[in-house]
């Protein structure tokens, strides 16, 4: 499936082209994305829109265009793309819903949309979809409101629900996407097509994928292999382990959840790592963009002994590890910190004085007796803090960076809880590759899903 017209035009049609409305949402979200397409608006009723010229249908424009973005109402939907389909379009996104199990009628309509897709051999991306929203290209159909653009960056996002890909566009830690692709309800394009586009987009280096059901399960782990083969690994986030959730996926896409521990299985057999939730999703991806290797064996300093317990605590219940400090370890930890503490893994890195320095010594110590795999700096930096110091962070995160530069283990800064971060620490960690993670809990868990998948591919 050729999918760079849909992805990468060189020219646009907008059928129900408006200034109002979605229509209007998605002319201006090309116009703030930078995009060089042509723009051809399509609309019966209308003279222009954005002082550009409007065709009653693509057929009267006579365009065969990269891409027609369909954005009439369902049951209006066939019929425009059947009209694209002659005009000689090269691909479509249906942005509209209305094709559900829960709208009347609406998987026939579906059936009929998909039908003049296929025989029109054209690449259909939805319906019931946000479209795609692409800084690393500079192109977006994109139906939510872009209020400043995404930083571009090397994680692609696949997913089922249009609400995840808005979290993933949204979300504030060091996360950076090359493309958002929101397939909806798969009438054409679905998550295979998606994983196995961005595996070869030459800038997508880890894909994230949220699924509520695989309609063709082989072709999944076709895509899922081929990208991992080449070096851009994967993690799935998929509901459907509660029955309740298994009739919503029905109900939303039209998908059928299968069992999750069968699902799990097989992902992970075939590399793929599998999380429960967007906070472990998220925190993955990011891991796995650094394209480092992961094992459970970690080693830590945080600011606090208190904090100490609770890493042991989520490690027992995540299934990473942290192993006791041997002899060698115990000695480098005294040799750079002095004799006066207890040696522990994690460590806690807190004195008196200068604490960015410990903290960087400790690290330093711990990694060069070989004690973990990873690292894991469990560090609070808060923007704007009534109390703490804010230089101190800013230099644990420099500190950070330099031993990424230098040492080819993973290693993440991760705050004890969630707040609003500093974005000057936030700002050097993404630049300097370091995940920047939110929370403990789900950076171990995913930590440890990556692990298990690795250890399989």
């Amino acid at each position: 499936m050729q999918l760079t017209p849909l992805f990468r035009p060189a020219s646009v049609a907008l059928i129900g082209a408006s200034p109002n409305g979605t229509p209007g949402e998605v002319l201006a979200n090309l116009q703030r994305i930078g995009s060089v397409a042509e723009i051809v608006p399509v609309n019966p009723n209308r003279s222009e829109v954005g002082g550009l010229r409007c065709h009653p249908s693509l057929t009267a424009a006579g365009r065969a265009v990269d891409v027609a973005a369909i954005l009439v109402k369902a049951a209006r939907a066939p019929d425009a793309l059947a009209d694209c389909v002659r005009a000689g379009a090269r691909s479509a996104v249906v942005f509209s819903d209305g094709f559900s199990e829960a709208d009347p009628g609406g998987p026939a309509l579906q059936e009929q949309l998909s039908a003049v897709a296929r025989q029109g051999g054209l690449p259909l991306l939805g319906p019931n979809c946000m479209g795609y929203l692409a800084p690393a290209y500079g192109s977006a159909l994109y139906i939510d409101r872009i209020n400043r653009m995404p930083r571009a960056g090397q994680v692609g996002l696949v997913t089922q629900s249009g609400s995840v890909g808005v979290a993933g566009i949204n979300q504030t830690g060091t996360l950076s996407l090359s493309a958002m692709i929101s397939v909806g309800n798969e009438a054409g394009i679905t998550l295979a097509d998606g994983v196995r586009w961005l595996s070869r987009d030459g800038v997508t280096r880890a894909i994230a994928v949220f699924a509520e059901g695989f309609r063709d399960g082989r072709a999944f782990l076709a895509a899922a292999d081929e990208a991992i083969a080449s070096g851009i690994p994967l993690v799935v986030c998929k509901t459907g382990r509660s029955a309740e959730a298994a009739v919503a996926a029905r109900s939303h896409s039209g998908n059928l959840a299968t069992d999750q521990r069968v699902v799990r299985a097989v992902l992970e057999a075939h590399g793929v790592a599998v999380v429960d939730d967007l906070d472990e999703f998220f925190a993955a991806v990011e891991l796995l963009a650094t394209g480092r290797r992961f094992t459970r064996r970690l080693a830590a300093v945080t600011l606090s002994g208190g904090h100490v317990g609770l890493l042991h605590d989520l490690a027992a219940a995540s299934g990473v590890t942290f192993p006791a400090p041997s002899a060698e370890a115990h000695q480098r930890v005294v040799e750079a910190l002095g004799a006066n503490r207890t040696v522990t893994n994690p460590l806690d890195g807190w004195v008196n004085d200068d604490v960015s320095d410990s903290v960087t010594r400790g690290l330093q110590a711990l990694a060069d007796s070989g004690l973990g795999d990873g690292f894991v700096l469990a560090v609070d930096t808060p923007a704007d803090p009534p109390t703490s110091f804010v230089e101190m962070g800013r230099s644990i995160a420099a500190a950070a960076v330099d031993f990424a530069r230098l040492d080819p283990r993973p290693i993440a800064m991760i705050a004890t809880t969630a707040a609003a971060d500093d974005k000057a620490v936030t700002d050097l960690l993404r630049e300097g590759g370091v995940p920047r993670l939110p929370t403990l809990r789900p950076a171990l868990a995913a930590w440890s899903a990556i692990a298990r998948a690795q250890s399989h591919a």
